[in-house]
C-alpha cells in the first residue's frame, strides 16, 4: 500500500518482454533505411567530409525523427501507466465537511517521520483532503485545543481553506475536544433561534449532513452527553506512534524551608513516560547562572523528586531543565516540558490588619517571631472601620490579611482575606430572608393602597438582613483536616461558652462543626477568601475582659494562626511564585494602587492591564510558557511563571486499542466516545494513483502522433 508503485503485469518475464518493446521500434526505424549507394563525382574531393558523414549517418537519421520521439513517449506512459504509481492518502467523502485539527501542546511532538510535528503533519493530511475537494463541495477549518477557533468558514474556494490551514500554530495549550464538537454542531446543526419579542423557537433551516474530520492524537478525555447530530465523524486521524518516548517536568515550586525558615527549597518533579526505566540531570540556574545539578532515575510511566537548597535566593527567575543528553539517547518526542520556570518574589513581610477592641489574648498570640517572620502586625480598635483613611486603605488591597475581632464593615468588604472573630461578614448571610416588613408598615399607606383603585404597585425587594443563630456551650464533634488552614490542628476538647453559628453561603466549606452546626467556615469572595470563627476568645463587658473560648490554651491555636498567615499572608507574598497554566485568565494580586498595570511576557512583548471596578487586574495573554513580570512605572513590582503541567499532555505515547497487534503497519488506536457513537480510532488510509491521467495523456499524445503522420511534418 505504502510502496510508490504496484507490479500490474505477472508474470515477471513479461517485464523483460516489456522492456523489449522501445528496442523494438528502435529496429523498425533502423529497417526503414535503404541504402542505394550513388557514385558523384563532384563529390570525391570531399571524400574525407563524406566519410564522417557516413560514419554518424545512423544517428543523424533518427535525429530529425518526430515520430520516433513520440511513440518512445507514448510507450514510456503506457509502461508507467501499467505500473500504476501512487502514494498513501485519504479519501474525501460527503459533500460537506469539516476540518478540526488540533493544536494543542502534544501536537508538537517530533515523532511523525517526515513532519515536523504532528501539527504540520495534520495539516499537510488537510491540505490533501482539501485538494480533492470538487466545485459542489464546501469546508470549513477549526483549529481547537481547550478551546475552538473558527479558521475560515465553510467555503468551496480552495485556496482560502489552504490558507486557513497554514495560519493554524502550535499552542502551548491543553486539549478539550467538546469545545471543537460544540462549534461544529452549531454550524452544522443550525436548529433554532429564538425571537427576542415573543421568546418563541423558530426553526432557521434544516441541518445538513457533514462530515467531521478530526485530527489529532488523541490526547483527550471522553466526551459525554454530546449529540453529533448532522454530523459525521467518518475517520478519527490518529497522529503519532505508540513508540513516542518522553521525559518531563511536570510540578516546579518553591517555598521557605520548614527546618531553615531563612532559606528557600525548590522542588521539581520528573515524569517518564516511556517504556523504559529513564535517568537524566536536572539542571537549576538562577536568573541565568547556573545553580546545581542533580541526578535522577524515573522508572516507566512513574514521577521521582528531587529538592534544591536555594541558599541566598530571594528573589528572580528560577529555571529547570533536563539534560540535553539524555533526551536525545531516549529519542524525547516533545521539547515543551523539558524546561519548567518558577518565579520568586521579594518575601518582605506582608501586612495584616487587627482589628480589636482590646483582645490581649489575640494580641499576644500576633507578636512572636514567627508571626513576625510573615507579616507585620498592626493594631487598630473598631472605631477606625468609620475612617475615611482606613476604608481607602481597606478599599486599595494594601492588607493582605485583616483580622476582625467582635466588629465588621460598616459598608463594603475589603480588597483582602479576612478572618473574623466572634462576627460575620455583612455579605455573609445575603440570602438570609428579612423578617416581616408588614409588621412595620405605617397603617396610613396601607390604608391609601387599599381605598386605590390603580393596580398595586409591586413591593420592593427585601433587603437581606444577617441573621446570626447564637448557641451556648457546643461541642465540637468533627473538624476538616484536609483544607490548609487545619493543617497540624488538633482542636480535641475545650471549653467555648457561646459561639454564632455560621453555616457557609454558596460555594464555601464548613472546617469545625459543632454538636449545635459550623463554628469555622470559609467561603470565597471576589478572589479573596473570608473566614469565620463563631466564637471569640475574650468578651469586653463592662470595662472588663472575660474569657469565652480558652482555645489559645491549646497547642492547636497558635498552629492555627500560622497556618492563617501562612495561607492567607504567604499567598500574597508567595503565591505569585505558584504556576499558572497556558492560556489561563489571571488576577493579578499586587501591592500597587496604580490604575494601569504592564506585564512583559517571555518575548518581552509588554500588555498594559486596567484595574477593574473590585479594584483587580485580569490578564488573558498567558500563552507562553516562561515568565511574566508586573511592572509598575517601569519598576518590576512582581513576577509569575507559566508552564505546561499536564501529563495528559505530555503523555505523547499513542494510545491504542488493547487487542491492537503491533506487529501491523496500521495504528489503532483506542476508539472515542462521543456522546451515544463509538467514533472508531483506526487509520483508514486509501490509495492514490495517477494511472488515469497517464493513460489519457497517451490518448491525447497518440492523437498528435496520428496527426503529425498524415500532415508530414518534420523537424
Amino acid at each position: 500500500m505504502t510502496s510508490l508503485f504496484r507490479n500490474a503485469l505477472e508474470p515477471l518475464w513479461l517485464w523483460g518482454l516489456m522492456a523489449l518493446l522501445p528496442l523494438a521500434v528502435l529496429a523498425l526505424y533502423f529497417l526503414k533505411l535503404k541504402r542505394d549507394p550513388v557514385e558523384v563525382p563532384s563529390t570525391y574531393l570531399w571524400k574525407k567530409s563524406i566519410e564522417d558523414l557516413h560514419v554518424n549517418s545512423l544517428w543523424q537519421k533518427l535525429r530529425r525523427s518526430l515520430l520516433l520521439f513520440l511513440q518512445l513517449l507514448l510507450l514510456a506512459l503506457a509502461i508507467l501507466a501499467l505500473l500504476r504509481p501512487g502514494w498513501e492518502g485519504q479519501e474525501l467523502q460527503g459533500q460537506r465537511m469539516i476540518f478540526a485539527i488540533d493544536n494543542s501542546a502534544s501536537m508538537g511532538s517530533a515523532d511523525v517521520k517526515d513532519a515536523e510535528s504532528r501539527l504540520a503533519e495534520a495539516k499537510k493530511q488537510t491540505i490533501a483532503l482539501i485538494e480533492q475537494m470538487q466545485s459542489d463541495m464546501a469546508a470549513m477549518v477549526i483549529s481547537f485545543n481547550n478551546e475552538a477557533r473558527v479558521m475560515q468558514g465553510f467555503t468551496s474556494n480552495r485556496r482560502k481553506l489552504r490558507e486557513a490551514v497554514e495560519k493554524i500554530e502550535l499552542t502551548s495549550r491543553p486539549t478539550n475536544l467538546l469545545g471543537a464538537l460544540q462549534l461544529a454542531d452549531g454550524l452544522a446543526n443550525p436548529g433554532q433561534v429564538i425571537e427576542p419579542e415573543s421568546n418563541v423557537a423558530i426553526d432557521i433551516s434544516d441541518g445538513e449532513k457533514t462530515t467531521l474530520y478530526i485530527f489529532s492524537d488523541g490526547r483527550f478525555s471522553e466526551v459525554k452527553g454530546f449529540s453529533l447530530g448532522n454530523l459525521q465523524p467518518q475517520f478519527f486521524v490518529p497522529l503519532g506512534t505508540r513508540e513516542a518516548n518522553n521525559l518531563a517536568i511536570t510540578a516546579f515550586s518553591t517555598r521557605r524551608s520548614e527546618s531553615r525558615p531563612d532559606e528557600r527549597q525548590a522542588f521539581i518533579q520528573v515524569s517518564n513516560f516511556s517504556t523504559d526505566e529513564q535517568t537524566s540531570v536536572v539542571e537549576l540556574s538562577h536568573n541565568g547562572t547556573f545553580l546545581d545539578a542533580q541526578e535522577v532515575t524515573v522508572p516507566s510511566g512513574e514521577a521521582r523528586g528531587v529538592t534544591f537548597a536555594l541558599a541566598g535566593v530571594e528573589s528572580g527567575k528560577l529555571e529547570a531543565k533536563l539534560s540535553s543528553t539524555a533526551l536525545k539517547a531516549m529519542s524525547d518526542a516533545l521539547a515543551i516540558d523539558n524546561k519548567a520556570y518558577a518565579a520568586v518574589n521579594d518575601t518582605s513581610a506582608g501586612r495584616v490588619l487587627l482589628v480589636t477592641p482590646g483582645n490581649k489574648v489575640l494580641m499576644t498570640a500576633l507578636s512572636t517571631e514567627r508571626i513576625k517572620r510573615y507579616a507585620d502586625v498592626e493594631i487598630a480598635t473598631p472605631d477606625t472601620l468609620k475612617t475615611k483613611e482606613h476604608q481607602e486603605l481597606a478599599a486599595s488591597g494594601a492588607y493582605d490579611l485583616i483580622i476582625y475581632d467582635q466588629c465588621a464593615p460598616e459598608e463594603r468588604m475589603p480588597r483582602s482575606n479576612t478572618l473574623f472573630f466572634g462576627s460575620v461578614p455583612p455579605t455573609w448571610y445575603a440570602s438570609t430572608k428579612a423578617p416581616a416588613a408588614e409588621e412595620e408598615s405605617p397603617p396610613a399607606e396601607t390604608d391609601a393602597a387599599a381605598e386605590s383603585t390603580e393596580p398595586a404597585p409591586e413591593a420592593p425587594a427585601e433587603q437581606p438582613t444577617p441573621t446570626v443563630e447564637r448557641v451556648a456551650l457546643p461541642a465540637i464533634i468533627d473538624q476538616s483536616r484536609e483544607h490548609p488552614l487545619m493543617a497540624y490542628v488538633e482542636l480535641g476538647d475545650f471549653r467555648i461558652n457561646g459561639s454564632n453559628i455560621v453555616p457557609p453561603p454558596k460555594g464555601g466549606q464548613v472546617l469545625v462543626e459543632s454538636t449545635q452546626g459550623p463554628l469555622v467556615s470559609i467561603a470565597p469572595r471576589e478572589g479573596f477568601e473570608d473566614a469565620v470563627i463563631g466564637f471569640e476568645l475574650t468578651v469586653n463587658k463592662d470595662g472588663s475582659e472575660y474569657i469565652n473560648a480558652d482555645w489559645y490554651r491549646r497547642y492547636s491555636f497558635p498552629t492555627f494562626l500560622l497556618n492563617a498567615f501562612g495561607y492567607f499572608v504567604n499567598q500574597g507574598q508567595e503565591g505569585s511564585d505558584r504556576t499558572n497554566l497556558p492560556g489561563q485568565a489571571l488576577a493579578l494580586r499586587t501591592k500597587s494602587l496604580a490604575e494601569k498595570l504592564t506585564v512583559k511576557g517571555p518575548d518581552n512583548r509588554e500588555t498594559v492591564v486596567e484595574r477593574n471596578a473590585d479594584g483587580s487586574y485580569l490578564f488573558h495573554d498567558t500563552e507562553q510558557p516562561g515568565y511574566y513580570e508586573i511592572l509598575d512605572a517601569g519598576k518590576v513590582e512582581s513576577r509569575f511563571a507559566v508552564n505546561l503541567f499536564d501529563g495528559q499532555e505530555s503523555n505523547v505515547k499513542l494510545a491504542v486499542m488493547g487487542d491492537d497487534d503491533a506487529t501491523d503497519n496500521i495504528e489503532s488506536v483506542a476508539s472515542l466516545q462521543i456522546g451515544h457513537v463509538e467514533v472508531k480510532g483506526t487509520q483508514q488510509p486509501a490509495r492514490k494513483e495517477i494511472w488515469r491521467p497517464l493513460l489519457l495523456l497517451a490518448i491525447i499524445l497518440l492523437l498528435v502522433e496520428w496527426y503529425i503522420y498524415n500532415r508530414r511534418v518534420y523537424l
